[in-house]
């Protein structure tokens, strides 16, 4: 982390000069934000794929779920009818 001395010092090592260093010491620092926004997006692109197929199967599990819970429902209301009619004729 950069909050932290010993870590800004070794990225940016003529930082204790920031009056005539500003420039550089900018430079700098949009390179390194610029690596990291490069491997991000990297990452991001590798990791896509595989995030839309799960989320494709989770939508499909939902699918299944739903109609599985509709069907439960229906089966209830039938083994509910049953028992009343069983309990009417005896």
């Amino acid at each position: 982390s950069l909050a932290h001395p010993g870590t800004f010092a070794t990225a940016c090592p003529d930082a204790h000069d920031v009056s005539s260093m500003s420039m550089v010491l900018q430079e700098r620092l949009s390179h390194h934000l610029d690596t990291i926004e490069v491997h991000l997006l990297r990452e991001i692109g590798s990791r896509s794929d595989s995030f839309f197929e799960a989320l494709g199967v989770l939508q499909e599990l939902n699918t299944v779920i739903e109609s599985t819970c509709e069907h439960i429902t229906g089966l209830r209301a039938h083994v509910g009818g049953l028992e009343a009619r069983m309990a009417h004729a005896a």
